[in-house]
Formats: structure tokens, C-alpha cells, sequence
């Protein structure tokens, strides 16, 4: 079940997300910062989702090596959302108020 709410946010993250959805770190020329939706509540719903899922894939396992590879995931998406992050903050002058009212991944927790 973790697997499918991890899934089904990062989904609609990306969804929310539209034209302004890139992969590198750096927000594309034309992007605006998306505050509504799911970003009302955290600044990186995708990677929050995509590190549920993982839990939730290693959990399904009932492995240690599957929950290992799973924080080093997540360890990798943190670090990711910390680069985006100062992108984010040189390109929109809103973002350190944004950033000062939602958390980083998880909503209310972190």
C-alpha cells in the first residue's frame, strides 16, 4: 500500500508540476514556482513519494539490503532537493517565503 500512496503522489506531483517538470536540479527558463496543490504542503512532493515507494518496495521485500538501497535513495533525492533548492532561491525572490511556510519532502514531518 506504501507503495501505491508513494506512487500515486509523486504522480500527481508531476502532474501539478506540468510544463515546469524538469530533471536537472535547475528550473527551466520559462518555469514558475507551483505553490498550490501538493507544494502548498511540501517543496519536493515527487522525491517525498518516490522515497515512500521505496520504503514501501523494501518493506514488500522484507530485506535490510532492500531498505538500505532505499535511504541511499533517499539520501540521493535530499541531496538533490538541496541543490534544486538554491537554484530555486537565486531564480524566484518568493521562494525563501515558500520555503520558510512548507517542508522539504514530507508534509508536517520534514
Amino acid at each position: 500500500m506504501l507503495i501505491l500512496l508513494g506512487l500515486g503522489l509523486a504522480a500527481l506531483a508531476v502532474r501539478e508540476l506540468g510544463p515546469n517538470l524538469s530533471a536537472l536540479p535547475r528550473p527551466r527558463g520559462r518555469a514558475v514556482l507551483v505553490q498550490t496543490g501538493l507544494y502548498a504542503h511540501t517543496r519536493h512532493p515527487i522525491y517525498g513519494g518516490l522515497i515512500l515507494a521505496a520504503v514501501g518496495w523494501a518493506l514488500v521485500k522484507e530485506s535490510g539490503l532492500h531498505l538500505l538501497l532505499a535511504g541511499g535513495f533517499a539520501g540521493y533525492l535530499y541531496a538533490k532537493a538541496v541543490r534544486e533548492e538554491g537554484f530555486l532561491q537565486d531564480r524566484f525572490p518568493e521562494y525563501a517565503d515558500y520555503r520558510a511556510r512548507t517542508r522539504r519532502l514530507i508534509p508536517w514531518v520534514f
